[in-house]
């Protein structure tokens, strides 16, 4: 069920879901240029090859910088043409403004527009 979340930077309202990420085995990025996150998941072989036997979120709690951007660089890229990291904020979808903080200071991953699911879809540049 779609809630309304109002945007920090511009004040205005904006539909989408919230998800407890730390509840679950998933990791998340948001794109640098628009609203699209990409959601995978912390046993995906991928990842696990590149970042070992780590959780999303201790990969970023150790600012473990070196294997975070071997996962960034293995990643697609955004369909916008984005690319996904973890520094980045999401992005609100009315005023391009800082919607919610990056994955190393909110345990909520928020879709607002796109989401790339990569247990739906390859994520990866090699899979």
């Amino acid at each position: 069920m779609s809630k309304k979340f109002k945007c920090k930077t511009c004040g205005k309202q904006v539909e989408g879901e919230r998800y407890h990420a730390g509840f679950s085995d998933i990791g998340f990025l948001y794109c640098n240029k628009d609203s699209t996150v990409l959601i995978f998941n912390a046993f995906d072989p991928v990842f696990e090859k590149l970042a070992g036997d780590i959780h999303p979120w201790t990969l970023v709690e150790e600012n473990n910088k070196e294997k975070m951007e071997s996962i960034e660089n293995n990643l697609i890229n955004c369909p916008c043409g984005g690319r996904f990291y973890f520094d980045n904020y999401l992005i609100c979808p009315i005023c391009g403004g800082e919607f919610s903080e990056q994955m190393a200071k909110n345990i909520y991953v928020f879709v607002l527009g796109q989401e790339i699911d990569g247990e739906k879809q390859n994520i990866w540049k090699k899979a």
